[in-house]
């Protein structure tokens, strides 16, 4: 296990806050890169989407890598519409 392995090991462990964020950061992380993934297949580039998108093709590209949490669900919804995703949303209540 790495350093930053027993790192985030070990702030999970003792800070729900954390825990969550990361959590958060990996779904993320997920998402960007299924997204990069259908733009790519869909022969699309950043500049193409963020131009149809109308947001700047950093937005695009800090999206794709997962560390842009400032889209609107709209704007993901339109996002993943572009290059051809569907998007389904599930909420659910759970203990944290």
């Amino acid at each position: 296990m790495s350093d930053l392995e027993r790192y985030i090991t070990g702030r999970s462990e003792t800070s729900p806050t954390f825990r969550a964020y990361y959590a958060a950061y990996e779904h993320l992380a997920s998402l960007g890169k299924l997204f990069r993934e259908a733009r790519e297949r869909a022969g699309l580039s950043v500049t193409t989407v963020a131009g149809q998108a109308q947001v700047d093709q950093g937005a695009v590209e800090r999206w794709e890598a997962g560390f842009s949490v400032d889209l609107s669900f709209v704007e993901v919804f339109a996002l993943a519409h572009l290059v051809g995703l569907e998007m389904q949303v599930a909420v659910s209540s759970r203990e944290v």
